[in-house]
């Protein structure tokens, strides 16, 4: 005898980040991390590239100013975890190189470092960006940032991240953050 499935929507994700962990952001722009961070956590806890690049040069679209604005993002990083506070990283990490980078700095200070992987096509981020007004990324940039993520996610387990949370488009928009060991 089969069951009838279940009615409502599916279960929320639960997201369980550390108190003191690096949490890294990985997707393609337009994949939602931005405003899942504004959702889940306080303003000083996100290390932002597009607002290290609004402040370097004052457009955060500008390509130009990434190793500039990621020395900053990493600085900022750095002085979070030394201080012994959540530092959660808002850039597209879809490149094993950068994330290891990230894993790297948080080892340094003895925190875990968590992935939350938005999984959402190259596609769809496309598509979202048209209501993006002036901060839109060109459409073969977006979908190569989705070929970089998809190829790397066999091996993001292996990275050295302490937990990994992978999200869809609902999982992303319906998911719990809980804090632990506050």
């Amino acid at each position: 005898m089969t069951q009838a499935p279940p009615v409502g929507p599916p279960p929320c994700a639960r997201v369980a980040i550390p108190a003191r962990a690096l949490v890294v952001l990985c997707g393609p722009s337009g994949s939602g991390k931005s405003t899942f961070a504004a959702k889940h956590f306080s303003p000083d806890e996100i290390v932002s590239s597009d607002a290290c690049r609004e402040m370097v040069c004052g457009d955060p679209s500008d390509q130009s100013v990434t190793p500039q604005a990621f020395f900053l993002a990493h600085t900022v990083l750095r002085l979070r975890m030394g201080a012994g506070k959540l530092a959660v990283m808002d850039s597209t990490a879809v490149e094993p190189f950068a994330r290891r980078q990230l894993v790297a700095m948080a080892r340094l200070f003895g925190a875990p470092a968590v992935a939350v992987v938005f999984t959402v096509s190259g596609e769809e981020c496309v598509a979202r960006q048209a209501g993006r007004g002036t901060r839109r990324v060109p459409e073969e940039v977006v979908l190569r940032q989705a070929r970089a993520l998809e190829e790397s996610l066999p091996r993001l387990s292996r990275e050295g991240f302490h937990a990994v949370f992978m999200l869809g488009p609902w999982e992303a928009a319906n998911a719990e953050v809980a804090r632990i060991g506050r």
